[in-house]
């Protein structure tokens, strides 16, 4: 009866000790995982150590130190925009423009965009050009492309920006912000040494 409580006993120490190492080396990952940027990954390696050891030190830190991190990235990009995150998903089977006006394109894409998107997302434009510039011409022909793609070649071809908001897009010139950096009139009274 000894005998068999001394084999008992060292199974279930070897079994502790497997098992500690086993939470080791999971939390190792764990840390190789956070280190090299894979937050995702280190997080459930994280999460599983605390399933195995609710009270791991290094563990609980890891996440708090994941969780404020996180915390401070959507700060910094704010809230996923709804409306550009329903356009993403929605692919345009075909856009063709020749020789077409901004305004008339943008015109089309709103409609055929509200059409296909079926209710889940409203199209409007908020557009914040001069007349010469809704004139711009555009000439384009894309197939299978997803909504957002489109109005980035339509931006870059007619010096446009798409600026995603709640309820609207907005549309501005990408020089505006340029030219009033670039034409704004120096301070008076300022001297810079050497002119």
């Amino acid at each position: 009866m000894k005998t068999l409580c001394c084999l008992i006993a060292i199974a279930l120490t070897n079994a502790t000790t497997c098992f500690a190492l086993d939470v080791g080396e999971l939390l190792t990952d764990a840390q190789r995982a956070y280190l090299r940027g894979e937050t995702t990954a280190a997080k459930e390696k994280f999460e599983l150590v605390l399933k195995l050891e609710p009270e791991n030190r290094t563990a609980i830190m890891y996440k708090r130190r994941i969780a404020a991190e996180e915390a401070r990235e959507t700060a910094i990009k704010g809230p996923p925009n709804a409306t550009k995150a329903m356009l993403e998903i929605l692919t345009l089977p075909k856009v063709q423009f020749n020789e077409a006006s901004l305004g008339d394109a943008l015109e089309f894409l709103r409609k055929k965009g509200n059409q296909l998107g079926e209710g889940k997302v409203a199209i409007n434009f908020v557009v914040m050009l001069d007349e010469k510039a809704k004139e711009t011409k555009v000439t384009l022909l894309l197939e299978n492309v997803p909504f957002t793609e489109v109005l980035r070649y339509i931006g870059d071809l007619a010096n446009v920006q798409f600026i995603y908001d709640r309820f609207a897009i907005t549309v501005k010139s990408k020089t505006t912000v340029v030219e009033t950096k670039a034409h704004a009139p120096a301070p008076t009274g300022v001297k810079v040494n050497g002119l």
